[in-house]
């Protein structure tokens, strides 16, 4: 028998969204409490389209390795499910091509396996496993329109909503933890102001990133990838993806930064692809027949909010997902950071139910405090490569020139060394460490490749690196 089958379960938990962050975020609550709602804003159909809450739903979406293990712990049947449903089970060390910095990645033998599947496929099926769970509501439709608190003001008790078809009365959802996965607009900082709290410290870091999708039938042929990905070396920045999903098709995103998007018709879609550093996406996507229209999005920043840094927060409130930081979707780390947050939650709340005398209050501090450890590994590796690029605004870290130097390196050297390659991927897919990438063993290999590569290589990086900066 189970720890949570002994225990008395609490009571009532409210979850603002039904994002990826949300319903994982329900999943695990609904271990631990007796019932579990969801409010969304958007009307959630049963097909697997994007919606309003998701606008870069029908652009690519990278599920990390420990994402997916996260998501298998929670639902054990989701993968087979979405293989089922046509999605691509990829090992990273040799189905995914990888050209950045001037090399393409070698292939190791290292498993590092993830499943390359559309955003709306996923959240259908994460959304359908939650629905059957007897203790999980949704109320789709609907808004938070504010907390509810207990007479001091310290504890958030519930939320007030109404519907979005011009409804103006308001119901009381009464709750006993109130969980926000309400993504990047996030009402809670106003909320707390309303409250008299502090607003959270926030940081941006100006990513100013555009990119261009377009889904194609799979072209025949032989290739050396099932998905591949081109960046052109700094300074430009121009990039181009391509991954496989459901259908037997190919989602096909190009990317850059700062004022040099790819364009929206057919023709400017081809060139930018031919602009890039190799040919690989331009060669295959002559021969492939396209799928629906060019579909475009802007992400203008990086954002977190330190809500562990206030001396002051109501009890009962728990922030997380999009709400708490909002990444560049383009390093593809959103959804594994989301599972890994709820993966956290849930061991809080198995901490907090092995006490004597469990307390709400003690879970909401617990997390606050120890989520941070979870973000600051996926935000480094993100901001800093926002960063790179000159023109980006947002903090810089005296030690920003220095990881940017090394970490070219350990682009490089993943050109030339299949065991950097493999510790490259394991960090990327946050399955070790960023400090793998600086054991003794990864280090001996730079400085082979360092003494092997051609003087002119040098001079080459070393004339790049001095114009980024």
């Amino acid at each position: 028998m189970t720890d949570t089958a002994i225990r008395p379960k609490h009571g009532h938990a409210v979850v603002i969204g039904a994002s990826i962050a949300g319903l994982l975020a329900a999943r695990v609550l609904s271990d631990h409490f007796e019932r579990v709602t969801i409010v969304e804003r958007d009307t959630l159909a049963e097909d697997p389209q994007a919606r309003r809450g998701v606008p870069q739903g029908r652009h690519l979406h990278a599920l990390l390795a420990r994402g997916e293990q996260i998501m298998s712990e929670l639902f054990p049947d989701l993968v087979p499910t979405l293989v089922s449903r046509g999605a691509t089970p990829l090992s990273l060390g040799c189905d995914l091509r990888w050209y950045h910095f001037g090399c393409w990645k070698r292939h190791c033998a290292g498993e590092i396996p993830t499943i390359s599947v559309t955003r709306g496929c996923l959240e259908q099926e994460i959304r359908r496993r939650v629905r059957q769970l007897d203790n999980v509501g949704i109320l789709d439709g609907t808004v938070v329109t504010r907390y509810l608190t207990d007479w001091e003001r310290s504890r958030i008790t519930g939320v007030c909503v109404r519907g979005r078809q011009g409804d103006t009365l308001e119901d009381e959802v009464r709750a006993d933890l109130v969980v926000d996965a309400g993504g990047r607009g996030s009402q809670t900082p106003q909320r707390l102001a309303e409250l008299g709290f502090l607003q959270p410290p926030e940081v941006q870091v100006d990513a100013a990133v555009g990119y261009a999708t377009r889904v194609y039938e799979r072209a025949g042929g032989t290739r050396n990838w099932q998905s591949i990905v081109i960046f052109d070396p700094p300074p430009r920045h121009r990039g181009g993806l391509i991954f496989p999903i459901e259908n037997n098709r190919w989602m096909v995103t190009l990317v850059n930064s700062h004022g040099d998007y790819p364009p929206n018709d057919a023709a400017g879609f081809l060139a930018f692809a031919k602009s890039l550093a190799k040919p690989d996406i331009y060669d295959a996507l002559v021969g492939a027949q396209p799928v629906g229209d060019i579909v475009t999005h802007r992400f203008p920043t990086s954002q977190r909010r330190h809500y562990e840094r206030l001396a002051r927060f109501p009890a009962g409130l728990i922030v997380m997902g999009d709400a708490l930081c909002s990444f560049n979707p383009i390093f593809g780390q959103g959804m594994t950071v989301s599972a890994l947050e709820a993966a956290l939650l849930r061991d809080c709340l198995r901490e907090l139910d092995a006490r004597r005398t469990p307390s709400l209050t003690a879970l909401t501090c617990n997390f606050r405090s120890r989520v941070g450890r979870v973000i600051d590994p996926a935000w480094e590796m993100a901001t800093g490569e926002d960063l790179r690029n000159p023109y980006a605004r947002g903090p810089r870290p005296l030690k920003l020139k220095f990881l940017h130097w090394y970490t070219a390196r350990v682009h490089r050297a993943a050109g030339e060394s299949a065991l950097v390659a493999e510790r490259f991927y394991r960090v990327m897919n946050m399955l070790a460490p960023v400090a793998t990438l600086f054991g003794r063993d990864v280090l001996a290999e730079l400085l082979r490749v360092a003494r092997q590569s051609p003087p002119g290589q040098h001079r080459q990086h070393a004339e790049s690196e001095a114009h980024q900066h």
